[in-house]
């Protein structure tokens, strides 16, 4: 590793920023998965009439839907990282490209999961989360965005080991 970076690469304040933003980005997502859970607890829900369940969306439809953009939206969130990242030069603007990829990639992830969610939610109140177990599939998009913020959260020694790799190239 190198001995010295940019001032901006160990500047506690740049640093904090992008842990806000990170932060606030996935705290967000995990506040609407506790409504979510908050609307799935027996009795939160009052019965639908049977003239209310006929006109349901066809939730499998729905979670098929957000598995496959799932599936094109987190390979792409992390192309759009290293794009970014590539960008990254001696000119004093390398925390700035870092910040930008860290939010492109969580946003991408961040706005999946929040799809699902909604989905998980209007089911809740169709009252089909139970009859089509299928929904509960449209939890996996948060889980991956839960995921993701635990294993790549911008540290300190991430944003240094990200401007070493990237600066280099």
């Amino acid at each position: 590793m190198r001995s010295s970076y940019p001032e901006e690469i160990t500047d506690k304040t740049q640093i904090l920023a992008i842990q806000i933003l990170i932060g606030g980005l996935v705290l967000s997502a995990v506040f609407y998965a506790v409504i979510v859970l908050v609307f799935m607890m027996p009795g939160v829900v009052q019965n639908v009439s049977e003239a209310d369940s006929s006109s349901a969306l066809n939730y499998t439809y729905l979670t098929f839907f957000t598995i496959v953009l799932t599936v094109v939206v987190i390979p792409l969130s992390y192309k759009l990282f290293n794009s970014n990242l590539s960008k990254i030069s001696e000119s004093g603007e390398a925390i700035v490209q870092i910040r930008t990829a860290y939010v492109l990639k969580f946003a991408a992830i961040e706005g999946v999961a929040l799809l699902g969610l909604t989905i998980m939610i209007l089911a809740a109140t169709d009252l089909q989360i139970d009859e089509n177990p299928l929904i509960w599939l449209n939890a996996l998009p948060f889980l991956w965005l839960l995921l993701t913020s635990i294993t790549q959260f911008p540290t300190a020694e991430r944003i240094k080991q990200l401007y070493t790799e990237y600066s280099a190239v």
